[in-house]
């Protein structure tokens, strides 16, 4: 079972544009964000060097996603390495996208969890948003144990999940829901002890509960936003989504750990959003090679895939049910 997923369609930033410029080495069309597929030449970046907040030395650029570009920075006065994330000049005239970025801060600002990355600061500096975080050093789930359908060894995937839902619980106690949970959003520590540490990344499309028990949202109803392999059947449908998504997109992680592969892909997003609501998930023993788990961990992710939210099990059960599980228990 490949990992289709990697390659396949997303809509996490849709209806932003891509940006394609003439290479200023050889005048090939490129991406003014990565090097020239051509002649090589590294982008020009006029911030190396620069000084944000009159305290954050920019020194190298670490990588870019749909909304931002993010350097490593230094502390002038302590020394101290951290991370600062831009929003991408393109989008700061946007005021939904200026909304999300700011959104993103305020809600990094109200967690307070070891697995959930610190926000240090945020501001604008010469006309652009600026968010300082504690620099993180290790690999996304994605880019390392994901690569080309690799399976994680269960009592590692369980353990890594676990810790996920731990983030999950704490944010829903806070009022935050992530809605874009996915492996590329999920960071492992480097810690030196051959033990995973978790960190869950970008909040920059969480939702926040308001005092109604309704998810406050930036994007207008019927509007869709998130990654399709691991977007819930209500989200797919543009509706209001609270706990129970993140739920659902912690358990498409768990069946991706577990076989290589998400339960639902295709070669649309319209595809694929038709399976998410109407398709069951597919079982261990139809897909291949096939993959011994202790007993009740499938039926827990058929809970946890459920179409309808409230036949979801909560982050506690579903935390509680994967100890069953590794007790040898039926969850």
């Amino acid at each position: 079972m490949s990992r289709s997923a990697e390659d396949g369609p997303r809509i996490e930033d849709l209806g932003e544009e891509e940006v394609i410029k003439p290479c200023l080495g050889c005048g090939t069309l490129a991406d003014p964000l990565e090097p020239c597929p051509a002649c090589g030449r590294a982008p020009p970046d006029d911030r190396l060097g620069d000084v944000v907040g009159g305290r954050y030395q920019i020194e190298a650029l670490l990588g870019a996603g749909g909304m931002g570009r993010v350097y490593r920075a230094v502390h002038l006065e302590l020394g101290e390495p951290v991370a600062v994330k831009f929003l991408l000049a393109e989008f700061t005239a946007k005021p939904e996208m200026r909304a999300r970025f700011r959104r993103e801060a305020v809600v990094l600002a109200k967690l307070r969890h070891p697995g959930i990355v610190s926000v240090l600061d945020y501001g604008e500096h010469r006309g652009e948003l600026f968010l300082v975080m504690e620099l993180l050093r290790g690999f996304s789930l994605a880019s390392q144990v994901l690569a080309g359908g690799l399976t994680m060894p269960v009592s590692r995937a369980l353990g890594v999940i676990d810790q996920i839902l731990q983030v999950m619980e704490s944010a829903h106690a806070a009022g935050v829901v992530h809605r874009d949970l996915k492996p590329e959003n999920v960071m492992l520590l480097d810690a030196g002890d051959r033990t995973d540490r978790v960190k869950v990344l970008d909040f920059g499309i969480a939702g926040l509960v308001g005092d109604s028990g309704r998810v406050e949202k930036l994007t207008k109803t019927g509007s869709v936003r998130g990654t399709p392999q691991y977007m819930s059947p209500e989200q797919c449908l543009g509706q209001n989504i609270g706990p129970a998504s993140d739920v659902y997109a912690v358990g498409i992680i768990l069946y991706e750990l577990l076989l290589g592969a998400p339960p639902f892909v295709g070669r649309s997003v319209a595809e694929i959003f038709s399976q998410q609501m109407f398709v069951p998930m597919p079982t261990f023993a139809e897909c291949a090679p096939p993959r011994e788990v202790p007993a009740g961990v499938e039926a827990l992710l058929a809970r946890a895939l459920s179409k309808r939210p409230e036949q979801r099990p909560t982050v506690q059960e579903f935390r509680d049910g994967l100890a069953l599980c590794l007790r040898g228990a039926d969850a």
